[in-house]
């Protein structure tokens, strides 16, 4: 009786001489693909737009009594100086910017203060108003004045103007937005008292 072993073992051998030869001519064989984590999401934006109030006026600092700029910066910032070159500011009536959805963020809002427009050059003498809301309906800031505890000179001139950061950080939680949201701050206002 013939035993089919020999054919059995000639077999695997043309096989695997095949398989050889195959990764010779076409080179190694691909590994197995390791399963990858799913990507993340691309972080979504949101913008915030800020509009201001009848008889307010975004100008040059120093010159008049004015709104200087509102900037966007990130939870925390120190306010203790000037935020000009900060990334996201507004500068113009109804201007916006985009920031990261999901990161906290305060809103500043930098004016100057004339001594031509009030009684002495001090904090306790001028407020800024700042009403806000959501596209969203998330939440909303009514109709809020800065504080003296919410305001910082960040430059006065001897007798002639001061410059003050006025600050909204959501009573030190700072604010989000969710992707795609919008936050609207109108009517942002000045007042000097003489």
């Amino acid at each position: 009786m013939t035993s089919k072993l020999p054919w059995t073992t000639a077999a695997i051998l043309i096989v695997a001489a095949v398989a050889v030869g195959t990764w010779a001519v076409f080179g190694v064989p691909p590994a197995e693909e390791e399963e990858q984590p799913p990507t993340p999401p691309s972080p979504g934006y949101a913008s915030i737009t800020g509009t201001l109030g009848p008889a307010t006026v975004f100008g040059a600092a120093k010159e008049n009594s004015c709104i200087e700029n509102i900037y966007i910066v990130a939870h925390g910032t120190s306010v203790a100086d000037n935020l000009s070159g900060c990334e996201n500011t507004i500068s113009s009536s109804g201007g916006s910017v985009s920031i990261a959805w999901d990161t906290s963020f305060d809103i500043v809002v930098a004016v100057t203060c004339h001594d031509d427009n009030m009684g002495q050059l001090l904090v306790t003498y001028m407020c800024v108003e700042l009403t806000g809301a959501t596209d969203s309906g998330d939440w909303s800031i009514s109709v809020e004045n800065s504080t003296t505890s919410t305001e910082t000179i960040f430059e006065t001139s001897a007798g002639n103007y001061i410059r003050v950061n006025a600050v909204w950080d959501n009573n030190n939680n700072g604010y989000q937005l969710k992707a795609d949201d919008n936050l609207t701050l109108d009517p942002i206002k000045l007042f000097c008292r003489g």
